[in-house]
């Protein structure tokens, strides 16, 4: 009799040669030249609640419920760096197309975090974005890394112009109210 377990993230490398599951303790890797069962285990001491990977690098951030990131290193499953900065816990991660920053939105917290992965020491930009309850609440990067898009609950798109700082240096924003309700879901095109 096999003990499932399902996992609460899941996310493939970018080759497409691993599949990588974020377990309540443990970060699964399955390798998809071998089927079955079989698979590596990197531990974690929390529950991966998503997961991001890089183009040409072999670079894996797990968010988890306990609020932090960790920056692991997959071909020695070695801890790189652990970046911390939301208040709760994390829901979504995407890397730039660059591979240079790191976004992070969590719930019940309205900062959406961009991290230079240079200097990981405190977050390069704090988004402001309306995020009232648990719900994951997506958010995308363009392809060029120009641009910052989110949905918030007031049902309002965020748009941050990463490449046209204001005065203060920060990232002019637009806002388009296009729904009464949550907008929890947005994308943009793959390389448009």
């Amino acid at each position: 009799a096999d003990e499932l377990q399902a996992a609460l993230s899941c996310q493939f490398s970018k080759d497409g040669t691993l599949i990588f599951a974020g377990m309540k303790k443990s970060i699964a890797v399955f390798d998809t030249a071998v089927p079955g069962r079989e698979y590596d285990t990197i531990p974690i001491k929390q529950p991966i609640s998503s997961l991001a990977t890089r183009y040409h690098d072999p670079t894996l951030a797990a968010g988890s419920w306990s609020k932090q990131i960790t920056l692991i290193d997959t071909r020695d499953y070695l801890t790189i760096d652990t970046l911390q900065g939301h208040k709760q816990g994390i829901t979504f991660l995407k890397y730039s197309n660059n591979g240079q920053q790191l976004v992070s939105g969590s719930r019940k917290d309205s900062n959406l975090l961009l991290w230079d992965l240079r200097n990981t020491s405190l977050p390069l930009y704090r988004f402001q974005r309306r995020v009232d309850n648990n719900q994951k609440i997506y958010f995308d990067i363009s392809y060029n890394s120009n641009w910052l898009v989110s949905g918030d609950t007031r049902g309002l798109v965020h748009v941050w112009n990463l490449s046209d700082l204001n005065e203060d240096g920060f990232p002019k924003e637009n806002q388009y109210q296009l729904h009464g309700d949550s907008c929890s879901g947005i994308s943009l095109h793959s390389y448009l």
